[in-house]
């Protein structure tokens, strides 16, 4: 190939021209493919868009945010401001909780 690629005419630079008028041959063959697919597959038009016009198109890593971490102790809780009945309720939910029911 380092060969046709230096001369001018002959055996080895026709063999370069066929090597990339192949190459292109297989590329349009395969762009006309993506293309035929796109009406009814979406994905095709993404994945075309995405190699054609990357600066727009390509893929972006989404930031993942860790989920906040509760900093010092929790508030003290008023239950001066439940009535017996919440009380109750209360302690029978307590007790669903620690017996793992």
């Amino acid at each position: 190939m380092a060969l046709g690629e230096v001369e001018e005419i002959g055996p080895h630079r026709d063999f370069v021209d066929a090597i990339r008028e192949a190459e292109a041959a297989a590329e349009l063959a395969a762009l006309a493919i993506v293309m035929r697919a796109m009406p009814q597959d979406l994905r095709a038009a993404f994945w075309y868009l995405e190699r054609r016009h990357s600066e727009r198109w390509q893929r972006r890593p989404v930031p993942v945010q860790p989920p906040e971490q509760p900093t010092g102790a929790a508030a003290p809780l008023d239950l001066s401001r439940l009535s017996p009945e919440d009380l109750e309720l209360l302690e029978q939910l307590l007790a669903r909780v620690s017996d793992g029911a």
